[in-house]
């Protein structure tokens, strides 16, 4: 064909114009450009390394395909236990240890909700949790007045009438009592306010 398009050129004869669609190929050609091979842009694979790339039975040393890629769901964060558990990140720094979550959690938070995964997500610096989960102020400090958490530590404003702060422990309240019969004398010193029948001055009963 190319021979019959110079001669007809020669002569002054247009030359045919060419049809790729019309050249037909010897069985078993390959059309496609020389050195493409791998993965389809559509699919993706392309892109995708294939040292990391797994199908759901490739990966080795117990690790899991999650996602297309080998992951150690004893340790990743991103998948602690299986494909997808992700340790969250809220207010503390996660680590994944045999498949459990765990958490150090910031100053002022703490993880109370023990069957979620978002990370620490309570603050601990209220009356009703001071420093932790499960300290009530109004419950652990003892006859004294207005309970409040200060600094992540309960205190109180004041000992109620007949109870004294023996232990100088601002934690636990006034855990003494004044002033009734075989009650021993408080200690000087400290929130000694007895207003009972018997008074406590600098260690001595006294009426």
């Amino acid at each position: 064909m190319y021979l019959l398009a110079s001669c007809a050129s020669i002569m002054g004869v247009d030359e045919p114009t060419l049809d790729p669609a019309a050249v037909v190929l010897p069985s078993g050609a390959d059309a496609s450009p020389s050195g493409a091979e791998g993965g389809s842009e559509a699919d993706g694979s392309a892109n995708v390394d294939a040292a990391t790339r797994c199908t759901g039975a490739t990966c080795a040393d117990g690790r899991a395909c999650c996602n297309g890629a080998c992951a150690d769901t004893k340790s990743d964060i991103a998948n602690c236990g299986g494909c997808g558990k992700t340790c969250g990140k809220d207010h503390g720094a996660p680590k994944c240890t045999d498949g459990s979550c765990a958490w150090t959690c910031d100053v002022g938070y703490a993880r109370c909700d023990t069957t979620g995964s978002a990370g620490c997500e309570t603050k601990v610096d209220t009356t009703s949790r001071c420093g932790a989960c499960n300290i009530d102020c109004s419950a652990t400090v003892a006859n004294a007045n207005s309970p409040s958490c200060a600094s992540l530590k309960c205190t109180y404003t004041s000992c109620t009438d007949d109870f004294v702060d023996k232990d100088n422990n601002r934690q636990n309240g006034c855990e003494a009592a004044c002033g009734a019969d075989g009650q021993p004398c408080c200690s000087g010193g400290g929130n000694n306010s007895c207003k009972g029948r018997l008074q406590c001055n600098n260690g001595t009963c006294g009426d």
